[in-house]
């Protein structure tokens, strides 16, 4: 009598289809290559709250963020540090501890050294010498003020796609990071900020949702309980607050636009014959050209499209403004 033998299907795993050792992260572009789908698809899993999105900042892209560190259990040889000894700690995130007199050690695992992100204390010159850099707020939390972000951070706030940088207009939205162990949480929001060039080419996307699609794609369906999880947490921590946020948000393009024309005023006095045209009427053309051409002269405008301000010109030269 001849055995039966039942045929199992193996798959291969992401990293080893790809033939590649794994990646902590890529581009969009480099991720729909690895799966063998179109950029349009990503954004579609974007937009259906499978997936997050992530850009990568330096030190010099100035971000400022609040970062809160709650401590799980008692820390007492931690919080005295932070309080009478900040300059013993390197930085806001990670915990990496500058000298050995004080006998505190925190293992690497749990230090966040191991993270893609990481933030420098704040800049401000009050801060410079360290005082009152962690503020307690309770027993066991801190949170240190304007730190300056750096590396992999998640981007929170509706993203629109743009083929070219130059076609962006004015989406605001939030970067931030988060860090969990036994010892503590930290995390770290930035205020509403204004992304100017973001497109597939520096849109990132991390391991663990490269390794999420690649299972679905496998399995010919996501992971019911985690495609649930993850589009509660959307509705909790970002489509709620967002629609809370929606008067703030006008606020805020009102401000800019206030902003833009107090200095197309300033630059219309002071070179009045660069914004008009031969009938010495106001042209809204030559001066936007005006503002562009003296922008080092005035604040950094958060209206940086010239399209936009374009638009905003034409409409205070018609008194609409």
């Amino acid at each position: 009598m001849n055995d039966s033998h039942e045929t199992t299907a193996v798959h291969r795993n992401l990293w080893q289809e790809s033939g590649i050792p794994p990646l902590d992260y890529c581009t969009i572009e480099r991720a729909s290559k690895l799966l063998n789908c179109e950029i349009d698809d990503i954004w579609h899993w974007k937009d259906r709250l499978h997936i997050d999105f992530y850009v990568y900042a330096d030190f010099l892209d100035f971000i400022e963020a609040d970062a809160t560190i709650h401590f799980k259990k008692d820390a007492d040889f931690i919080t005295d540090l932070l309080l009478m000894y900040p300059e013993e700690v390197r930085f806001t995130f990670p915990f990496l501890i500058t000298s050995a007199s004080n006998e505190v050690y925190i293992p690497a695992s749990e230090s966040g050294a191991y993270e893609l992100f990481y933030a420098h204390k704040p800049l401000t010159v009050e801060d410079r010498d360290n005082k009152n850099v962690f503020e307690q707020i309770g027993k066991n939390s801190f949170i240190v003020r304007k730190s300056i972000a750096c590396g992999l951070l998640r981007v929170r706030g509706s993203t629109k796609r743009h083929y070219h940088s130059q076609e962006c207009g004015e989406p605001y939205v939030r970067l931030e990071a988060t860090f969990d162990c036994d010892l503590y949480k930290f995390k770290m929001q930035s205020s509403q900020i204004h992304l100017s060039s973001l497109s597939d080419k520096n849109i990132y996307i991390t391991k663990a949702d490269l390794e999420y699609l690649h299972d679905a794609k496998v399995n010919g369906s996501f992971d019911a309980a985690k495609s649930k999880k993850r589009y509660e947490m959307a509705v909790e921590q970002e489509l709620i607050p967002e629609i809370k946020n929606s008067n703030h948000n006008a606020e805020r393009h009102a401000e800019n636009r206030e902003k833009l024309f107090k200095s197309a005023i300033y630059l219309l006095s002071k070179y009045p014959d660069e914004c008009r045209g031969k009938k010495k009427e106001i042209s809204p053309e030559k001066w936007r050209d005006c503002i562009v051409a003296h922008k080092d002269e005035i604040p950094p405008l958060a209206i940086t499209n010239e399209d936009v301000i374009l638009r905003h010109l034409r409409a205070a030269a018609n008194g609409k403004g």
